[in-house]
């Protein structure tokens, strides 16, 4: 064992939570190696040190704080893809690997993986730990963990242990967080690249009926709710279509100069200090007027979740906000859905808070056996809110979770904390207990308050 960690390349800076909603000066070990960081972990568990295991800008979901973690450690140089095997379909890659890059590679090679999620900061092990999901996506493979095959980890005892889908400690370690060991590499699903051109249809909603006729109609679709509107339904959606007709309407778009200078100068971000309630609702009137969209890209839908959606500027402006982002994400049943739209409408208005974007999705269900696994319904919704909304407007958050767990709402727990401060039951933080046994040496702070640790 190793008597000290001087001799590990590291460095000492702030980091901050991916939607920056927390930051935290901590020391970060980048390990040259399996070797190297077998041997920290041990160090750090005899002297009772608690490590965070961040190699993106994520840690596992938007919301992983930093503030009681004695350490971080990236995994950014076990960041190899080792093997890719044709005949078998599958790929061996290191778990520092970038998901994004991971995907763009195979592209050039004519394969593709399920379940790319918005950024382009996840690492592999990050998308195992926190069991994503993202685009694109078919039955069967609604989640991340459905792509893997087998995995190797460091366990909590310093052992290096390969787990594959007979194992129960394999459906622990995908969604696990980090609590089962630490993800080095995996071995995942590959399919062949489709030459088909994806077209983009857009439908305007504009009540109730309306919108159950488009829900029946469609398996998949994702749109924006206008949470102005109290008394009706009304909503922009796109479902995506495959044709046999190729054109390159969305390359162009992607790669649209403004789009570009947009991103360059952070106007996105200065725009966000304008945005306030008057400014959104002036917003959302041009949304639900503009005429219809229909882009189509060449291969599959192979780009980060902003760029393929709501291609222009209006696409940025929701994602950036003073003092930070909150998500609250989670899923209802069928039945539930309509009523759980118009309830969140009228408690905006009782309490005069109004989030920055109603988001309402449909989308596939994974029946992996999963420690975490969402969404356990089809519908999806997606709320955001700045943080300091959150902190001046605690009675409004109470009531919105009171209100998710009476319509049966499956909370995606990785994308939000304010559950942690709001949580109008103890029911949820208690099953957490139950069903997760951790390890303190690998730890998250989002982890620790969830489980009282």
């Amino acid at each position: 064992m190793i008597k000290d960690i001087s001799n590990v390349n590291s460095d000492y800076k702030y980091f901050k939570s991916y939607n920056h909603t927390f930051e935290a000066k901590k020391t970060m070990l980048y390990p040259k190696n399996i070797t190297e960081l077998k041997n920290i972990f041990i160090y750090l568990k005899s002297k009772k040190k608690k490590v965070l295991i961040r190699t993106g800008n994520c840690g596992h979901g938007d919301k992983t704080q930093l503030a009681s973690s004695d350490y971080v450690i990236s995994l950014e140089n076990l960041n190899k893809i080792k093997k890719i095997d044709k005949k078998k379909m599958t790929a061996d890659i290191e778990a520092g690997a970038n998901l994004f890059q991971i995907f763009k590679y195979l592209e050039k090679k004519d394969f593709k993986v399920f379940n790319i999620p918005g950024g382009k900061n996840v690492s592999l092990g990050g998308a195992i730990s926190g069991n994503v999901h993202g685009r694109p996506r078919r039955s069967g493979y609604s989640v991340f963990g459905d792509n893997v095959i087998s995995l190797k980890i460091l366990n909590p005892n310093g052992k290096i242990v390969i787990l594959n889908r007979n194992n129960k400690l394999f459906f622990k370690v995908i969604g696990g967080l980090s609590l089962f060991g630490i993800i080095l590499e995996a071995k995942i699903k590959i399919f062949k690249l489709e030459k088909a051109s994806y077209h983009f249809n857009h439908f305007q909603i504009n009540s109730k009926n309306e919108f159950q006729i488009f829900n029946k109609n469609f398996k998949f679709f994702y749109g924006y709710i206008n949470f102005f509107n109290k008394h009706k339904l009304q909503g922009n959606f796109i479902t995506i279509k495959k044709s046999d007709k190729i054109d390159n309407v969305l390359e162009k778009k992607k790669n649209d100069f403004l789009l570009k200078s947009i991103n360059f100068l952070k106007i996105d971000t200065f725009l966000s200090f304008f945005i306030n309630r008057f400014t959104l609702k002036f917003f959302y009137y041009f949304l639900f007027k503009s005429s219809q969209y229909i882009f189509s890209n060449k291969k599959e839908v192979s780009n980060y979740e902003r760029s393929i959606y709501f291609i222009n500027i209006n696409t940025y402006l929701p994602y950036y906000f003073r003092k930070g982002m909150i998500e609250i994400q989670f899923s209802v049943p069928k039945k539930n859905i309509l009523k759980t739209i118009n309830q969140i409408k009228s408690l905006q208005f009782k309490f005069n808070v109004f989030p920055f974007f109603f988001i309402l999705k449909k989308t596939a269900i994974s029946k992996g056996k999963y420690i975490f696994n969402f969404p356990k319904y089809n519908h999806c919704i997606s709320l955001g809110f700045s943080k300091h909304t959150n902190i001046i407007s605690k009675k409004f958050f109470r009531s919105l979770y009171k209100l998710i767990y009476n319509n049966q709402g499956n909370i995606y727990v990785t994308k939000d904390e304010t559950f942690l401060y709001n949580n109008p039951k103890k029911k949820f933080i208690n099953f957490c207990k139950c069903v997760l046994n951790y390890n303190k040496i690998i730890s998250s702070d989002f982890k620790e308050k969830l489980l009282k640790i």
